[in-house]
């Protein structure tokens, strides 16, 4: 059983805007670690069935900082995200508000069928895996939208969208792209958030102004206040398991905060009392009258608690009305 304790502020955090910046230079590997330690994401999505009762059979097979130093290299086998289909990689932090969001897709770009990786930005709600909560029924309403590098038929840009689990698929795409020049050109995609608008951009080289792509502007009143879950997704789509570099990925806006962890808390007891199974914890807070979170999984840490989010706990470990937000992982 993997534990970890987090203590949680007791103050609220600044309001100011901030600004994440990953030049994915560090030692991160998700598919190994998961999230443990990772303080810039809040959580990572790897393979069919971590989105609770979600769709898909994908698989994430590589998601590191170190094979190549200053990418996240990436590779999966058939996962996609389409419709209700919820099942390949998807590295996040949770914004609430506006967001102005944007990545690197370096090269060399592999295109064997359906390798769609990019941007996403998919509802949040505690406790499920961002859409409205059942744990009775399939998540059948997944809502999110995308603008991914996609090389095949005479495009180099794919937007799409779902709202309520309704599909629409290449709603818009980008310039036409002459696909001998993936080996050495890079692509840079760009998301924004202006209250129930959505906006995608392209762009080739890092000086160049920002592409608006033609028909991608969108207004969803019914996600109006709700936060997202936004970062970078890989969509393989394909056994050919292709391999995807990011780099310089920057998430600005008002709602976008980094703040200061208290000390960790120390002098963990773990007593089994062999009643019903059951395991007593105790340890000693890092500050004095801050407040803890207890999460407990099998096997690594996915996902990290927001900041500002309310969360529910039982002391029935498995009791799915206490998913942290993802499959297997509850706050006890």
């Amino acid at each position: 059983m993997a534990l970890v304790f987090l203590a949680l502020l007791a103050v609220q955090p600044s309001v100011k805007a901030d600004t994440l910046i990953n030049n994915f230079s560090g030692s991160a590997n998700y598919v190994a670690g998961g999230i443990i330690n990772e303080t810039n994401w809040d959580g990572v999505y790897l393979n069919g069935g971590d989105v609770f009762r979600g769709t898909g059979s994908g698989t994430t097979t590589k998601a590191n900082e170190t094979d190549n130093p200053t990418y996240l290299t990436t590779q999966g086998s058939t996962g996609n995200w389409a419709g209700s289909t919820d099942s390949s990689f998807f590295l996040y932090k949770v914004v609430a508000g506006d967001f102005d969001v944007s990545v690197d897709l370096g090269a060399p770009f592999l295109n064997p069928n359906y390798h769609l990786p990019g941007l996403m930005a998919r509802l949040y709600n505690p406790n499920n895996s961002g859409s409205p909560y059942s744990t009775a029924t399939t998540n059948a309403q997944e809502d999110w939208i995308y603008i991914s590098r996609w090389e095949e038929f005479l495009g180099d840009i794919h937007g799409r969208f779902v709202t309520n689990n309704v599909d629409h698929d290449g709603y818009c795409s980008g310039q036409p792209s002459d696909s001998s020049d993936i080996a050495t050109v890079d692509r840079y995609l760009r998301i924004t958030r202006v209250g129930d608008t959505f906006t995608l951009y392209e762009k080739t080289n890092q000086a160049d102004a920002w592409f608006l792509i033609a028909n991608s502007v969108r207004t969803f009143p019914e996600w109006h206040g709700l936060p997202m879950q936004v970062g970078v997704h890989d969509e393989s789509g394909t056994t050919a398991t292709p391999l995807t570099y990011f780099r310089d990925f920057e998430l600005s806006g008002t709602n976008v905060t980094f703040p200061t962890m208290p000390p960790t808390p120390s002098a963990l007891v773990t007593t089994a009392t062999n009643t019903g199974g059951s395991l007593t914890f105790s340890w000693t807070m890092g500050n004095p009258g801050d407040s803890s979170l207890v999460v407990m999984r099998q096997g690594r840490i996915q996902h990290n608690p927001a900041n500002g989010m309310v969360y529910y706990a039982t002391n029935n470990f498995g009791d799915n009305s206490s998913l942290l937000d993802g499959t297997g992982e509850y706050v006890v």
